[in-house]
Formats: structure tokens, C-alpha cells, sequence
């Protein structure tokens, strides 16, 4: 299992769904894309959260291996607004900025919304999320998320790994890949 946050991304965030990478990023999504195919001979499923920054990392990748994104709601960012959120862009849209790149996975309700959630909330949603992905998925896995999915991820795939390995470190930067063997 390879999971990376997305790619360095611009200031000031105003529609947070539809932010997207800088000229850094692309870079670093390229790096990344990179690194994953010829480096670890990555030939698996790929799995974004919905959001624009997330896809444009992932699509690096995707067209690459010439695999398309599955859109993933369940590896969103943290959402702690007491109110929900606007609604993440519909599917129509994603498709229209990244056309022929992506597809709704099995979870994905269109039109999805961020909601509010305790930091406990995200960690079981996005535990639920993994668990349902490694149930229906084999070999090589890729899940693009942001830094608090990407750490609750980590936390979750800690108390899955192979016995004998320890326990993932470190700082969950732009493009941080980590590579977990289950």
C-alpha cells in the first residue's frame, strides 16, 4: 500500500475543493509518478480523495500507467466546521477538468459534502475507508490523500503491517510517500 499527501498547493486557499497545485506541485507529482512506476515497479489501483489537488497528484501516476483515478470521499480532508460545508464539486466537473482520468469509486455519492467531525470521527472514517478498500482490492495500492487522512491512514495501516516492521515516523509533507507492506 502507497499513500501520499497531494502535492504542494497554493496561498490563500479560497474554494478548498477546488484548489489547485502550484508549479512546485506539478513537480512534485511528476517526481512522485516517477519514482512510483520505474522505482517500485507500482502497477496498481489508484484511490483520490475528491478534492481538485488530490486528483491532479494522482493523475501524475494515473497517466503514466494509463489507469484512471477512483474518486474516494472516504479519504477526504478533516472537516471540524460545526456547519456543514459547500458541497465538493459534482462528478460532471471533476470529469470536465481531468477528462477520461477519473471514476466514482464505489462509495462516491454525487454530490458529496464535507461534514463536521471530532478528530475521533476522521480516524474511524478513514479506517472504515481503508478496511473497505483492502477487502475489495489486490496487489498494488496508491491513496492520494491531505495531511490529517494521510495521517490517520498511517495510524491505521501501523496496526496492519507484516510482524516485525515498525511503526511509520515522520512528517507528513507535500508528496511524502509511504510504503506499507501488508
Amino acid at each position: 500500500v502507497y499513500v501520499t499527501r497531494h502535492a504542494q498547493v497554493g496561498y490563500p486557499i479560497k474554494e478548498i475543493q477546488e484548489t489547485r497545485i502550484t508549479e512546485l506541485g506539478v513537480g512534485q507529482a511528476q517526481a512522485l509518478a516517477d519514482f512510483l512506476v520505474k522505482k517500485c515497479q507500482f502497477n496498481g489501483v489508484i484511490y483520490a480523495s475528491p478534492f481538485y489537488r488530490t486528483i491532479e497528484t494522482a493523475a501524475h501516476t494515473g497517466k503514466l500507467l494509463k489507469k484512471k483515478v477512483i474518486l474516494e470521499p472516504g479519504l477526504q480532508e478533516l472537516a471540524t466546521s460545526p456547519r456543514p460545508a459547500p458541497p465538493g464539486m459534482a462528478l460532471a466537473k471533476i470529469q470536465s477538468f481531468f477528462p477520461e482520468m477519473t471514476v466514482p469509486g464505489k462509495r462516491y455519492r454525487d454530490p458529496w459534502r464535507l461534514c463536521g467531525e471530532t478528530h475521533l470521527q476522521r480516524n474511524k472514517r478513514v479506517t472504515a475507508t481503508l478496511d473497505k478498500i483492502l477487502a475489495e482490492e489486490k496487489g498494488d495500492i496508491l491513496l492520494v490523500g491531505h495531511g490529517a487522512s494521510v495521517g490517520s491512514l498511517i495510524w491505521a495501516l501501523n496496526h496492519r503491517r507484516i510482524k516485525g516492521v515498525g511503526k511509520i515516523k515522520g512528517i507528513t509533507w507535500n508528496c511524502a510517500l509511504y510504503i506499507v507492506e501488508l
